[in-house]
């Protein structure tokens, strides 16, 4: 069974199931069918509050995995609550993945890559900076792609210094 059946198996209403078929055959027929795998790519996936966003994404990194995708990063609020919903929430959708969240160093190290990884974490500029140094000290982006995920991509773009003439970090 592939990853993306897999993971639609946890899904308990059909019309979900659907339409995470439908994302997910969208973007890699569509957005990856020519990807190189050392190129840059960007997408945007949009939806209302509650509207099954996260699902949508979960169903792209299982179906991503069955594409040869090895590594993943999802960035979530600065929030410790919502950080730990998304975790575990993962945790659940991808039992035969190898899931960290910000304090995993040891469990990301100890996998070697062996299965595929998928690391939740706040965007937060001290955890940000130490898990850049995990994934670069580790060697393990060395001959792969990184699949980034902004969950919250909206919370990025508040600047709470604008009217300093300044960005906030």
């Amino acid at each position: 069974m592939n990853n993306l059946n897999e993971y639609l198996n946890t899904i308990k209403f059909n019309d979900a199931k659907q339409t995470i078929l439908d994302v997910t055959s969208k973007l890699f027929d569509q957005k990856l069918a020519s990807f190189d795998y050392q190129s840059q790519l960007n997408g945007l996936l949009l939806g209302d509050v509650q509207s099954g966003k996260t699902g949508q994404m979960f169903g792209i990194i299982a179906s991503a995995v069955d594409k040869g995708f090895e590594l993943f990063l999802v960035l979530t609020t600065d929030n410790t609550r919502l950080q730990q919903q998304t975790f575990k929430r993962a945790l659940d959708s991808f039992p035969r993945f190898c899931v960290c969240g910000e304090s995993d160093s040891i469990r990301f190290t100890m996998n070697k890559m062996r299965i595929p990884v998928v690391i939740i974490l706040k965007k937060n500029s001290s955890v940000l900076r130490k898990w850049r140094n995990y994934l670069l000290n580790s060697k393990f982006l060395e001959g792969r792609t990184l699949f980034l995920i902004d969950d919250e991509a909206d919370a990025a773009s508040l600047n709470a210094k604008v009217n300093q003439n300044e960005i906030t970090a």
